[in-house]
């Protein structure tokens, strides 16, 4: 199993963070919830 450095590439966090902005979580709170970097 893979482990990735960058948590955004992991699988299934792409539709994480558009889900969470199609129910109006700001940046973040998406990066916070989620470990990823806002930038």
């Amino acid at each position: 199993m893979l482990e990735y450095y960058y948590h955004a590439y992991e699988p299934g966090v792409k539709k994480k963070v558009i889900d969470m902005a199609i129910n109006g979580s700001g940046i973040h709170d998406t990066a916070r919830v989620l470990n990823i970097s806002k930038g």
